[in-house]
């Protein structure tokens, strides 16, 4: 699969690799080969780090697979599922098993993503674990928030947190701020 790019914005291969292992578990090996045809062999290394262009269609091209169509939900779904998937790694269960509190796990948020992507910032900005919210800024990042949204509740699922919630409270071009509840 090659992207003509000239971003120095990367993510790891293990992103890539979840993507595809989404789609075979939703709907077979058939539909990662139809895929292949358009887009060419998915052939990736979870250690090498690839242009974010890449991650982004192959994710566009597997929520319309999945789910008939581009949506904001599918793109959750793909979220949390991609979450899920890190947190069995190494490096993920590694940085996920800091705390059961989900503020301690968003004040690690960067340093968790610093671990797949070398780009964007992602910053704790409110929190209040008495009343079971928070507020994340992002910049810099052009994945859809929908999927980020995905990732974060999955990561709080991950760490035991309560009915974790997400929601897009601001948005501007390049950054936008996540708004996070949970049962306290």
């Amino acid at each position: 699969m090659n992207v003509e790019t000239t971003s120095q914005k990367l993510v790891n291969g293990l992103l890539l690799e979840q993507t595809i292992e989404f789609l075979k578990t939703k709907k077979g090996e058939n539909a990662v080969s139809e895929l292949e045809k358009s887009l060419g062999p998915f052939i990736f290394d979870q250690y090498r780090m690839y242009p974010v262009e890449q991650l982004i269609l192959l994710q566009r091209e597997v929520v319309k697979s999945a789910f008939g169509s581009e949506s904001d939900e599918g793109y959750y779904i793909l979220g949390k599922n991609a979450f899920d998937k890190y947190a069995h790694t190494l490096v993920g269960a590694t940085l996920t098993n800091i705390s059961s509190s989900p503020i301690e796990v968003l004040k690690k948020i960067q340093d968790i993503w610093n671990s797949v992507v070398n780009f964007g910032t992602r910053k704790l900005i409110e929190a209040d674990e008495v009343k079971g919210k928070a507020i994340i800024e992002i910049a810099d990042d052009p994945r859809n928030y929908s999927y980020l949204r995905g990732v974060i509740e999955g990561g709080l699922n991950a760490t035991h947190v309560i009915n974790p919630s997400t929601k897009i409270i601001y948005k501007d071009n390049n950054k936008y701020d996540i708004e996070i509840t949970w049962q306290p």
